[in-house]
């Protein structure tokens, strides 16, 4: 009777097996097969519109088209500041300059 009920057992594990995938080697290997056939097939395809994407995108630092100014010279400088001090701003900062709180300031910078 033991025996009748371990070959019953051994029957009913067997037949489960063959509807199982994992249970089948030769389904398992053609599905592993498959699998790195679409796995390859999409890491090219990673690949390709990844190259394509990089190869289309615009250069941020391109060389810019204006140059840099040269620097003035004195007499261009001093021009300009002249110019300045006649605005608004400029006679602001004279008025700074000549006040107690102006001369404080530029004294304290001086040390």
């Amino acid at each position: 009777m033991f025996n009748r009920h371990l070959k019953l057992a051994t029957t009913n594990r067997n037949d489960l097996n063959s509807f199982e995938l994992s249970g089948d080697g030769s389904i398992s290997i053609i599905t592993n097969v498959y699998m790195k056939k679409i796995i390859y097939g999409l890491f090219l395809l990673l690949v390709v519109v990844s190259g394509l994407v990089f190869a289309n995108r615009e250069f941020k630092h391109e060389t810019p088209q204006k140059s840099t100014p040269n620097p003035l010279s004195a007499a261009e400088r001093q021009s300009e500041l002249t110019k300045w001090e006649a605005t608004p701003d400029g006679i602001n900062y004279k008025n700074w300059v000549a006040s107690p709180e102006g001369k404080k300031v530029l004294a304290d910078a001086a040390k």
